[in-house]
């Protein structure tokens, strides 16, 4: 009895002994404002490179001289990502027995992380898809037996790779290795953090289902492994050195990035308008979507 009396002392008195006032302390008082699942930025950090001569070491350049940036920015495929994981955490773990008689102990051995993955709707130049399979084809190409491998991307493909004598050879980590981020904000983004995930590189391209049936706009599945990842704190009504306006929630759809006007742009994402003009000077600063 004496402890139900203690928690029914705790739950109607506060610190101090002050009475709470229960009526408003609510589950919405004390969550504040949740935070959404559909508020995120994901940046792969590619770069369209004109240098195709060293694009056998350079991921950018590979990655332009295969055509990925033709007809459009690297900024693309971030917008295209449809859905992103923040992967977690854990400890491996030993054991140590017998140290103390009856006793079975656990001691961290080793952090490890979970793999990243990420969904990307497929546009119907399939540039998606080839941007993932030209990141796999650099980080592992095909050696074409005494022509060795292609010194840059092919927008035609790689007609050579049925040669019987090919074979693969990986190039060095640091080459096809980078950095990618995702940003989780909400509305406001008065508070926002930066997953920063080192030495990233993908290592699965899952199978798109193919059907007859009703028609649905594809998505492709991509994993990633990397070294480590760190989280950094962002705040003061700023993400990146980007103002407020610029920055919705993640679309539900294709995004449409062919936005014109000479007083403003308003662009329409996942159901909300985005208007990209400069309250300050007026002037238009472009469709930004996210």
């Amino acid at each position: 009895m004496s402890n139900l009396a203690s928690l029914q002392s705790d739950i109607a008195f506060g610190p101090g002994g002050r009475k709470r006032n229960l009526a408003n302390n609510s589950f919405q008082e004390n969550i504040a404002s949740p935070a959404l699942s559909n508020t995120y930025k994901v940046s792969l950090k590619l770069a369209n490179s004109g240098k195709e001569k060293s694009a056998g070491a350079n991921l950018d350049a590979w990655l332009t001289s295969a055509g990925v940036f033709q007809k459009t920015t690297p900024q693309r495929y971030d917008f295209l990502c449809a859905e992103a994981m923040i992967p977690g955490t854990t400890f491996s773990t030993y054991q140590e027995v017998g140290s103390r008689q009856g006793i079975l102990e656990s001691f961290p051995m080793r952090r490890e992380y979970t793999d990243m993955a990420m969904s990307f709707y497929v546009s119907s130049d399939y540039q998606v898809l080839r941007l993932f399979q030209e990141w796999i084809n650099f980080t592992n190409p095909v050696y074409y037996g005494d022509k060795g491998t292609p010194k840059s991307g092919q927008p035609a493909g790689y007609g050579d790779s049925k040669t019987n004598n090919s074979y693969h050879r990986f190039r060095y980590p640091a080459y096809y290795k980078r950095e990618i981020s995702i940003i989780k904000f909400e509305r406001d983004i008065k508070q926002s953090i930066e997953y920063t995930f080192v030495n990233a590189f993908p290592v699965t391209l899952k199978s798109i289902p193919l059907s007859y049936q009703g028609a649905q706009i594809l998505q492709v599945g991509v994993e990633f492994k990397y070294d480590r990842y760190y989280i950094s704190h962002i705040g003061g009504g700023s993400l990146n050195g980007q103002e407020e306006g610029n920055f919705a929630p993640a679309t539900s759809g294709l995004l449409d990035t062919n936005g014109a006007g000479t007083g403003g742009t308003e662009t329409q994402t996942g159901g909300t308008l985005v208007n990209n003009t400069n309250p300050k000077t007026g002037t238009d600063k472009g469709a930004t979507n996210t």
